[in-house]
């Protein structure tokens, strides 16, 4: 169960930042600052430093994903009440799955298709450029639709995890601590009612994500829920390899919108199952039957990382 869900606790004061979470019922005030006792008060740069060093010994992977569609809503789902008697309904005609090739040498190859194996996007990108188009008329994706939110954390270089985020409109800047009702802590990195990134402190791999979109009304917020996580790496002690999420939850206004399941997940694959020159050449092909699927810089600045 993500800790998230069981509430937190408002934040324990720490660098002039105040504020309060309120998750379910009414949380006890926690005045203390632990940091101080800890001796040890971490920037963002600090955290984003030690989730690249876990990074390190994903050479490669390749990932099985299966991507749950729920919805459509109306108005009245989202009303007060409604939340806790009307369930979440999958849409499985709008569901999908993915392959994916990750090499920390700038490389990514995303291939989406139907459940019946129908392909319906490819993603591609290298250190020369990055292509993306959709295969079927009548189905769109775009680069958050393919892309996976725990991507930016599998980078070694910090620069390029802080790049990822800014492509789900997550800039982690400021850091407050806040406790859990059991005790467990949790970094939150944002501002409330713009952006948040939150991670657990002791492994540091993010839990939760939160953006707000203040121009609607009433105001929407999409939630992002990393859960049962799983380590993969060479180390006995878990808190020193990297953490992958099996499961993560995209909610709008608290309503289950999404869930990307991940059925696989194969580290540092040997080459012949790793088919990056028939990646590249399936990239090159499409590059020449249509220029329009050729992402520009400044598309791929705001668009991907």
């Amino acid at each position: 169960m993500n800790p998230m869900n069981a509430g937190m606790a408002p934040p324990l004061k720490m660098n002039g930042i105040k504020g309060a979470v309120l998750w379910g019922a009414a949380l006890l005030c926690v005045t203390l600052n632990p940091m101080a006792a800890f001796g040890y008060e971490p920037a963002p740069a600090d955290i984003f430093s030690q989730l690249a060093s876990h990074a390190h010994f994903i050479k490669r992977a390749v990932i099985t994903l299966h991507h749950q569609v729920y919805g459509p809503y109306s108005p009245e789902d989202f009303r007060p009440g409604q939340m806790e008697t009307t369930p979440p309904r999958e849409t499985p005609a709008q569901s999908f799955l993915q392959t994916v090739y990750y090499s920390q040498n700038d490389f990514l190859a995303i291939k989406t298709f139907s459940p019946d194996g129908k392909p319906l996007h490819f993603y591609y990108k290298d250190a020369r450029r990055t292509l993306a188009g959709n295969l079927t008329s009548g189905r769109t994706f775009s680069m958050l639709d393919v892309l996976h939110p725990a991507f930016p954390f599998m980078e070694e270089n910090p620069e390029k995890t802080l790049h990822g985020l800014s492509a789900w409109g997550i800039y982690p800047t400021g850091i407050s601590l806040y406790r859990s009702p059991k005790g467990n802590l949790f970094y939150r990195m944002g501002t409330e009612g713009e952006s948040e990134l939150w991670v657990e402190n002791e492994t540091l791999y993010p839990v939760k994500m939160n953006q707000w979109m203040m121009g609607k009304v009433p105001p929407v917020e999409l939630s992002i829920e990393f859960t049962d996580n799983f380590t993969t790496g060479a180390f006995n002690k878990a808190s020193k390899n990297m953490i992958f999420p099996r499961t993560v939850n995209f909610l709008l206004n608290g309503r289950l919108i999404k869930q990307i399941l991940t059925v696989q997940f194969t580290r540092n694959p040997p080459a012949k199952e790793f088919p990056a020159d028939a990646l590249k050449a399936q990239a090159d092909q499409l590059e020449s039957q249509n220029p329009e699927f050729k992402i520009s810089q400044a598309q791929t600045l705001s668009k991907t990382y």
